[in-house]
């Protein structure tokens, strides 16, 4: 995770950018500079070429104005035999003549030994076959003749070293037509080239150095460059920046954290001084809307009390006479002894049940709303509770024909408030008939585990229920209907609460299409 912060945060991606950018800039830059002394230095190369040619050059046409040189004959010193005049007599003393291609070979062959250069002359009319043009003096012959440059330059590799050459031609003047005019020259007349062979070892070495340094600069330079740029950056922009979220981050949890104030006229000031003229807007408003929203929500409150206590005096006050109401429908039902008159007695039994049933759950809600719900714990028999209150709706359910069947009931004991959880089964079966169609069963269920009870209450809908459905089930005074039947939420939000009061829970849980089930489940009360 502190890799990828790293890896995503400005500071990091300024220094990356940078680095690229500065690595191409002064790649490009070394390159050209590389190439450009690269360049010197071969021109130096050449330039030397040049004058040694030209020394040479000039040395043979001397030679040639004066016929060649003249030697003593020593040991080593041979006749040259394609001389027509190869050696003269002067008293005891033998010369041998040097001409201009001798003297020539031989001053290439005595450069040789002291390593400087080498060079020798060719031609397309040979005299000596040692003199045979290779093939690149082949080329620049044939270069000279039909393009008519100056020179021709390549570099080479002999004998696994390498070399600069420099061809240049020579052409038939009065002191060549002396030696060679049975050749059938003319005049002007291209005779041949001359090549010299610069070694370029101390060149190459040069260069391969001044690569290296220009690379070691280079990655010095960059990285100095860089570091430079990325704490100047960091000082001026991103530690301002940073700081500034800080305070930003403080700010959103605590509205009265003091702003340090930079003394900077440019756009992290002016930043800044935003930021600081914005916070105190939010603290102004936020200020005008806590004392708008405490003078709210004491109004609702003064409301919402006056509500409760209108619902817990007016359901207090519907009960006594209900009970009365209830009291005289039971003494009639011991006097009453013709059946229609009994059977209209249950039709208005059951209404004044359900209307008793509202009435408590009214009460009860804003005793919980106002807090003065009180629990009077006591060990009860679930089994035993919940066939009580089955006998509380026998008239109900055979009014729809529906049958409740309590699946392997067995004697559990938990510590509740006996009414209070009376209560609640009488709401949830009270709703599992009122929303079951007609001619159906309702299936109550006991399991229990290490960790709970449960009882579950499951019946059948009229229509089909969602998800969104069940959200609507627990909110009071929320409007719900399935079929024809309608209802308010009063008495599951009231059961919820009891519930919760006993550190347990109510589930709704969506069985099929048009299934649902209620799980009444206790925790942590138990003897």
């Amino acid at each position: 995770m502190k890799f990828r912060n790293l890896f995503n945060s400005l500071n990091f991606k300024y220094f990356i950018t940078i680095s690229l950018i500065l690595s191409i800039i002064f790649t490009l830059i070394f390159y050209f500079f590389y190439n450009l002394q690269k360049k010197r230095l071969l021109d130096l190369v050449h330039q030397k070429a040049e004058v040694v040619v030209d020394q040479i050059i000039l040395t043979r046409k001397w030679l040639s104005d004066m016929q060649g040189v003249f030697v003593i004959k020593k040991d080593g010193i041979e006749p040259n035999q394609y001389l027509q005049k190869p050696e003269i007599s002067c008293g005891d003393t033998t010369l041998v003549l040097k001409d201009p291609a001798i003297v020539t070979k031989e001053l290439s062959e005595y450069s040789k030994t002291r390593t400087l250069y080498s060079f020798r002359l060719t031609s397309e009319h040979i005299i000596n076959p040692a003199n045979a043009p290779d093939h690149v003096e082949k080329k620049a012959l044939k270069l000279f003749k039909d393009k008519n440059i100056d020179q021709y330059s390549t570099i080479e590799t002999i004998n696994n070293r390498k070399v600069f050459r420099l061809l240049k031609p020579l052409y038939v003047d009065n002191s060549c037509l002396g030696c060679h005019f049975y050749q059938g020259y003319s005049l002007g007349e291209l005779r041949g080239c001359f090549s010299i062979f610069i070694p370029m070892d101390k060149v190459i070495s040069d260069i391969e150095k001044m690569k290296l340094h220009f690379l070691i600069a280079g990655i010095f330079i960059i990285l100095f460059t860089t570091i430079l740029i990325y704490f100047v950056n960091y000082f001026l922009t991103i530690k301002p920046i940073t700081s500034l979220t800080n305070t930003l981050i403080r700010f959103k949890e605590n509205m009265n954290t003091e702003i340090n104030f930079l003394k900077r006229d440019d756009e992290i000031g002016n930043l800044q001084r935003n930021f600081i003229s914005m916070a105190e807007r939010i603290k102004q408003n936020y200020h005008l809307m806590e004392d708008e929203i405490k003078k709210a929500t004491s109004e609702l409150k003064k409301k919402d009390k006056a509500k409760t206590d209108f619902l817990a005096t007016i359901s207090h006050e519907l009960r006594t006479p209900l009970t009365t109401i209830q009291g005289g429908i039971e003494y009639l039902f011991k006097v009453t002894k013709r059946d229609e008159n009994i059977e209209f007695l249950t039709i208005v039994d059951n209404n004044l049940k359900n209307l008793i049933l509202m009435v408590n759950n009214l009460l009860d809600i804003a005793k919980i709303e106002l807090g003065k719900l009180e629990l009077n714990l006591e060990p009860v028999n679930i089994k035993e509770l919940v066939q009580d209150a089955l006998i509380f709706f026998k008239g109900y359910s055979s009014q729809k024909n529906i049958s409740i069947k309590y699946e392997n009931p067995f004697d559990y004991t938990i510590k509740i408030d006996k009414n209070r959880i009376n209560q609640v089964l009488i709401n949830i079966i009270h709703n599992a008939i009122k929303y079951s169609p007609e001619n159906k069963d309702i299936i109550i269920q006991m399991s229990k585990s290490q960790t709970f009870f449960t009882l579950t209450v499951s019946n059948n809908t009229y229509s089909e229920i969602s998800i969104q459905d069940v959200g609507k089930f627990f909110i009071k005074y929320k409007y719900f209907a399935t079929g024809s039947q309608k209802g308010s939420g009063i008495g599951l939000a009231t059961a919820k609460a009891i519930m919760e009061a006993h550190k347990g829970d109510i589930k709704v849980k969506i069985i099929d299409k048009q299934k649902i089930s209620f799980e009444l489940i206790f925790r942590g009360i138990y003897d």
